[in-house]
């Protein structure tokens, strides 16, 4: 979905600038991946980086102004707003969003061998979020 049609269907609704959620959101996410040296399980891991490149791009939406009431218009936003993530990470981001549903909805499981394949991916993604997060904030 793009993210003028989230705004069309009040999927995401301007609002004030709020820096100090954006941080809040931005420790959150930065304590979850302090986290993840403790998690094993790869189904588990997967769902945790989805949670933290939600939580930071909620961040970036709250200093832009903006909140969502929905995941593809967060990733929507992305695609909209930042000229520093490629298609490529965008998929990935979504495919996660997807990932993260099939396991808290249907009880998927994901193999080793998906983060073995992404989590390089998945972190440099994670690091670019929050880069351009602490430049705006």
């Amino acid at each position: 979905m793009k993210f003028e049609d989230c705004i069309r269907k009040k999927l995401v609704i301007k609002r004030m600038q709020d820096k100090e959620a954006a941080k809040g959101l931005k420790k959150l996410a930065d304590t979850r991946l302090e986290e993840m040296e403790n998690i094993r399980t790869a189904t588990l891991r997967a769902e945790s980086y989805y949670e933290i490149i939600k939580e930071l791009i909620t961040s970036l939406l709250a200093v832009e102004g903006f909140k969502s009431y929905s995941h593809e218009c967060l990733i929507s936003f992305l695609e909209y707003k930042s000229r520093n993530f490629n298609k490529q990470e965008i998929n990935l981001i979504d495919q996660l969003r997807i990932i993260r549903n099939d396991i808290a909805y249907r009880g998927i499981f994901i193999e080793d061998d998906y983060l073995i394949r992404n989590e390089k991916k998945i972190l440099e993604i994670i690091n670019k979020l929050k880069g351009e997060l602490n430049r705006r904030i």
